[in-house]
């Protein structure tokens, strides 16, 4: 079976699609999350609460994948709400699913490595966004990696993200 068609098959086989209104929740907080999604089309965040607060973690556009993954490799329950920002389709399969056909599969094995390396690669982005750069900073890397976030988002949502108050995401944009 060549590589193309492991995944054909996969996604054919293994996935399932699910649409989410705009606003609605796709997996709540506290849930013991076991799929890993597909975003095919649409906005989806993620967000927690800290101190009565909403903070959002993440947001996911058209081609990303979203893996709570400390969930799979620790069976704990997860502290984030998925929401969407839009309409959104997913297609999504089960982590146990997943993890079996890449037991068989080479070509799965590698898809669910690059997926891991996605996902990597994006936590290591967040932790530099807090540790190592300016509100401005933060904001231009926001705006180089995905400018689509900026218009389709809440500023609210924004500003939460990147770890500032709306008044310094405004006073930001304003500079531009």
């Amino acid at each position: 079976m060549s590589n193309d068609t492991d995944i054909k098959v996969f996604l054919d086989d293994y996935t399932q699609e699910k649409s989410i209104k705009k606003g609605e929740v796709l997996s709540a907080a506290g849930s013991h999350q076991q799929n890993v999604y597909f975003v095919e089309e649409g906005l989806l965040r993620t967000f927690y609460y800290e101190q009565g607060k909403d903070i959002t973690a993440g947001f996911y556009v058209e081609g990303s994948v979203l893996s709570p993954i400390i969930n799979f490799a620790e069976r704990e329950a997860s502290i984030y709400d998925i929401e969407a920002l839009e309409n959104t389709r997913v297609s999504y399969c089960n982590y146990t699913q997943l993890d079996a056909l890449c037991k068989v599969s080479l070509t799965m094995a590698n898809f669910t490595r690059y997926i891991l390396q996605d996902i990597i690669l994006e936590k290591n982005k967040r932790l530099a966004y807090f540790q190592y750069m300016t509100a401005r900073d933060k904001y231009n890397a926001l705006l180089a990696e995905n400018p689509s976030i900026l218009l389709r988002a809440p500023l609210g949502d924004i500003a939460s993200f990147l770890g500032i108050t709306q008044e310094t995401l405004s006073r930001i944009r304003n500079q531009k």
